[in-house]
């Protein structure tokens, strides 16, 4: 990965019977270098949607159980 660090938290708090608030923190730092800069770039554009991507995924599979 074109990362020198990454971590990573995720937790998951129940709001009632049926629902719960899914919280992700993750810790990025990019190589450093062109390489670095160009990660910095995308990734400030493409996170976001990504994982907006990723949540509506997983619901769309727990809706099915």
């Amino acid at each position: 990965y074109p990362f020198d660090r990454l971590r990573g938290e995720w937790e998951v708090a129940p709001i009632n019977e049926a629902r719960s608030r899914v919280l992700m923190r993750f810790e990025i730092t990019p190589e450093s270098g062109l390489k670095g800069a160009i990660i910095r770039a995308v990734m400030g554009q493409r996170v976001a949607p990504m994982v907006d991507r990723l949540l509506r995924r997983w619901e769309g599979m727990m809706a099915e159980t």
